[in-house]
């Protein structure tokens, strides 16, 4: 049930904050002020059944958007640790 408003960004310049995990971003202790990022390259509502992927390091926001209602509404985040697995790009091309 419900729906979600998502606004995703692109990742942030690396070289405004060069100490900065590039994927972690927002995370944790790490400030990243939504009015420094500009406009959202994607602002799309979902709604049951459907799917977005968002790359790591792409900043983003979810709104609820049945609060009125008393719908529930949620969410479910899987991640996938590429590094892990070898499933990143340098690794593919050493390959």
């Amino acid at each position: 049930h419900g729906a979600k408003r998502w606004r995703v960004w692109p990742p942030p310049d690396p070289s405004k904050n060069p100490g900065a995990d590039p994927l972690a971003r927002g995370k944790g202790t790490d400030a990243l002020p939504l009015d420094g990022l500009g406009e959202p390259a994607l602002d799309c509502t979902l709604r049951p059944g459907d799917a977005l992927y968002v790359p790591a390091g792409w900043p983003h926001t979810t709104d609820t958007l049945d609060c009125a209602t008393n719908e529930p509404s949620i969410h479910l985040t899987v991640g996938v640790d590429t590094h892990v697995w070898g499933l990143d790009a340098m690794t593919l091309l050493d390959a």
